[in-house]
């Protein structure tokens, strides 16, 4: 790719394709090693964006693709967090998209932001570095984007994380359905009552904000002991959805001590990729969802237990190729 680029002869594509399943693709290839190290990967796509554009969506993955393998590699706790927005809007049919990939990791000293795309060079070149790498994967993002009609530019803290923008031109696509992508009684679940529980501060955010835009009423609990506060305390409450993993009483127990109320309210629960609870606990959940969740079967699994007329969603498989790390 790098003598490719070198010699002029890197040609970026025209053609069509769905934004969201493309970074949901990117999401499903890393949310294996990011449970492995504990990280919270999370993705927010706006909802101005329009779903289907015009460019070369193998170059583009590719970009984010280096991104995040980085922001995973330098971050040993935390989050790491892609955000995809409309930065401007060029003509009717054209627009720039901003993409930004943030991590809790190591960062960058602020003499070191200047070589980060320079061909084979490291930020940290010592015979003992603990990290490895050609060096060459920043330098082709910065081409490819520049390729694509864009920007990059980093943001970073020494010790509290760095964050990677970049936009890109495109265009938008005339193939807009993206109505048809969300199911059709969508309005039927407005003005439900849901309680979502993460100790995550972006991920609640970020789930208050998608059931927002679903006109769903939300209340939010950093732990399970506030979750059961707020369930005790408001009888309205239509649906919990909380995170598997929390210190202190993880959402196993917090199902549980649900169930074990006057008036128990379904339970989503938002594991990662590899974790067995519902082999563990059947009957528990109203569904599992494997993060980072995608935006339909969330919707599926929210409608399937508080739409008009109730439906079993089937669990979401995992890909048949993972191995089951738990020996």
């Amino acid at each position: 790719d790098f003598s490719k680029i070198e010699s002029g002869k890197m040609d970026i594509e025209e053609e069509d394709f769905d934004l969201r399943q493309s970074i949901e693709e990117i999401m499903d290839m890393f949310s294996q090693k990011a449970a492995e190290q504990h990280l919270d990967l999370i993705y927010q796509i706006d909802f101005n964006m329009p779903r289907y554009v015009i460019g070369d969506s193998l170059r583009l993955k590719q970009v984010i693709i280096n991104l995040i393998n980085n922001a995973i590699k330098f971050t040993s706790k935390g989050e790491v967090f892609i955000k995809v927005f409309l930065s401007q809007n060029i003509s009717d049919n054209e627009m720039e998209i901003g993409f930004s990939v943030k991590d809790t990791g190591i960062g960058i000293p602020e003499e070191k932001l200047s070589s980060l795309f320079k061909a084979f060079s490291q930020v940290d070149s010592s015979t003992t570095r603990k990290y490895g790498g050609s060096g060459l994967g920043l330098i082709i993002s910065e081409r490819l984007v520049k390729l694509m009609g864009g920007n990059v530019w980093v943001e970073s803290k020494l010790g509290e994380g760095s964050t990677f923008n970049f936009t890109i031109q495109t265009k938008l696509s005339h193939n807009q359905d993206a109505g048809a992508a969300l199911l059709p009684g969508i309005s039927n679940i407005a003005g439900k009552k849901v309680l979502i529980v993460d100790d995550n501060k972006t991920n609640l955010l970020i789930l208050k904000t998608q059931l927002e835009h679903w006109k769903l009423e939300t209340i939010t609990s950093a732990s399970a002991k506030d979750a059961l506060q707020t369930l005790s305390e408001d009888r309205n409450l239509d649906l919990v959805i909380s995170d598997m993993e929390m210190p202190g009483m993880d959402g196993a127990g917090l199902a549980k001590a649900i169930k074990e109320m006057p008036h128990p309210v379904p339970v989503i629960i938002l594991s990662s990729i590899g974790d067995t609870s519902r082999k563990k606990y059947p009957g528990l959940f109203s569904a599992v969802l494997v993060k980072p969740v995608k935006q339909n079967q969330l919707l599926k699994s929210i409608y399937a237990q508080v739409g008009d007329r109730k439906e079993t969603v089937e669990a979401q498989k995992e890909p048949a190729n993972l191995l089951n790390t738990d020996f």
